[in-house]
């Protein structure tokens, strides 16, 4: 494929460094980080959530990967993985800025290899700001719920 030919997204996600992290943090132990960015492995989309809107979290151990729900006053963030403790303590210390999530092939590698850094294998956050923006702008689909006129 010609280089000319690439899409900035497409490049993005294929030039990605092999050492990319899940997770990134204020490195001055006294700092703060003001807002949480969300980067979704497809590299089209990504968030930001501000830490004033913090409520609590959860870290759960499924077994065979772990959760951890990041609960803020208007939505919910739920981070799929493993080694996701490293995350958690950033989070409390408020010193967490970024959770990068990262491509499956990468994830099988790096467990393979034994990685005992946070791999992040899935990033969910709702309500889906789509949804959010159509509700605030009164966009609500109520077609389910009233009958239509006929066209005749």
């Amino acid at each position: 494929m010609h280089e000319a030919a690439k899409s900035k997204t497409l490049a993005r996600i294929l030039d990605r460094d092999e050492d990319v992290r899940s997770h990134t943090s204020e490195r001055q132990h006294a700092a703060q980080a003001f807002a949480l960015h969300l980067e979704y492995k497809d590299g089209r989309a990504s968030e930001n959530i501000p830490w004033m809107r913090f409520v609590r979290a959860n870290l759960t151990d499924y077994s065979d990967c772990e959760r951890l729900t990041v609960l803020f006053d208007n939505c919910v963030v739920e981070v799929d993985g493993h080694n996701l403790k490293a995350i958690e303590e950033d989070l409390r210390e408020c010193r967490l800025k970024e959770i990068v999530e990262l491509l499956s092939q990468q994830v099988k590698l790096k467990r393979a290899e034994g990685a005992a850094e946070p791999l992040v294998s899935a990033i969910r956050c709702y309500p889906e700001i789509d949804i959010a923006v159509s509700q605030m702008k009164g966009e609500d689909d109520d077609q389910g719920r009233h009958a239509r006129r006929l066209q005749r």
